[in-house]
């Protein structure tokens, strides 16, 4: 077993946190996805231009359907309307 091959595995921790710091410095709001809308109490739903994912769906690791959220409804500035109710 002298031969084996030693696998290295990533850091996933430390990049949800890298990525969560970079939306949170450049950051722009939109409409809830299905995990902030259902948060008690409801969550801001934070993005990044270049991320498909939010703050809170990055630092907890999950999939989000934020951008699928607002190109549903066809606006990609829904947060008004979502403030406003």
């Amino acid at each position: 077993m002298v031969d084996r091959v030693e696998k290295r595995y990533r850091d996933t921790t430390r990049e949800r946190k890298v990525l969560s710091a970079s939306i949170a410095e450049n950051d722009f709001e939109i409409m809830p996805c299905s995990r902030c809308w259902k948060a008690k109490p409801k969550r801001r739903c934070i993005m990044k231009e270049e991320s498909n994912r939010c703050l809170s769906c990055v630092r907890m690791g999950k999939s989000c359907d934020g951008p699928s959220v607002a190109d549903s409804c066809g606006c990609l500035d829904c947060v008004q309307w979502f403030f406003s109710c």
